[in-house]
């Protein structure tokens, strides 16, 4: 917003997770690793976690687990870097209503936890992992006929799908030409929802043409480069620990990055 500063999201996440950071040692094993540099996916992969960050990743024959560290099998499961959104806001929206005096701490840490304007009911309303997320007046709000009429009068409303067709295809076009793309959803504001477009824009990637290797490295290792932040993107020695356990695999379908079993911040697991 123009004249007011506001801390980066990355700053912000610091300092919530802040309190709950520690040098206690962490093994997680037996998952098939998408460490998020666009190389083949490793069954049986184990990792090693000291003070937020990887100390050790290799196959799961081969793990020396230190003495006393805390062990989750992830058999089964597949784990890959946390999501990096190169475009989004937090904290300024409570339901449908944007305003600034909803930038609190609270709202903050609600969106931290959890595209369009809606002329219809959005298929998505009935969709149990967008619904845990929102509130009920949020699913009232969405299913409110007087208001999708209102959106449905926008000037241009009927246009906004064509204008859709248009990005995902030129996004197919610059992958092919070589040219570097990240990945931001522009959530925050009413009818963009924080966590769940993340994953909708997942799907929507790898339906403008890309593989589901293509979208999730443009997720996580592309959006870390962009920002230039080199401990970040990927699974890899001296990186943080920042990743998402899934119970199915993305790469065979883009919305198994829904299946969520557990997501850890530098190596914590987030409850």
């Amino acid at each position: 917003m123009l004249g007011r500063k506001r801390p980066s999201l990355a700053i912000v996440c610091a300092l919530l997770l802040s309190s709950s950071l520690n040098a206690e040692v962490k093994v997680l094993k037996n998952f098939t690793l998408i460490d998020g540099t666009g190389r083949p996916p490793v069954a049986e992969s184990a990792m090693i976690v000291n003070d937020g960050r990887i100390t050790w990743i290799g196959r799961t024959a081969v793990l020396k687990a230190p003495a006393g560290a805390e062990t989750a099998d992830l058999t089964g499961k597949f784990v890959m870097p946390g999501i990096i959104n190169l475009h989004g806001h937090i904290g300024n929206t409570v339901d449908l209503t944007q305003d600034g005096k909803f930038y609190t701490r609270k709202s903050i840490e609600e969106n931290l936890h959890s595209m369009f304007a809606y002329g219809q009911t959005p298929l998505f309303i009935n969709d149990p992992f967008f619904t845990r997320s929102v509130s009920q007046t949020t699913l009232q709000l969405l299913s409110n006929p007087e208001r999708q009429k209102t959106n449905a009068a926008v000037p241009h409303f009927k246009e906004f799908p064509g204008f859709l067709e248009t990005a995902k295809k030129n996004l197919k076009k610059l992958a092919d030409a070589g040219v570097k793309y990240g990945f931001g959803t522009d959530t925050g504001p009413p009818g963009r929802f924080p966590g769940y477009a993340e994953h909708w824009e997942l799907e929507l990637m790898v339906d403008a043409g890309l593989t589901p290797v293509q979208a999730l490295t443009a997720a996580t290792r592309s959006g870390a480069e962009f920002l230039g932040a080199k401990d970040l993107g990927t699974l890899e020695v001296s990186r943080w620990a920042d990743l998402i356990v899934l119970n199915a695999n993305p790469l065979t379908n883009i919305k198994n990055s829904r299946s969520i079993h557990a997501v850890y911040i530098a190596g914590n697991l987030v409850k």
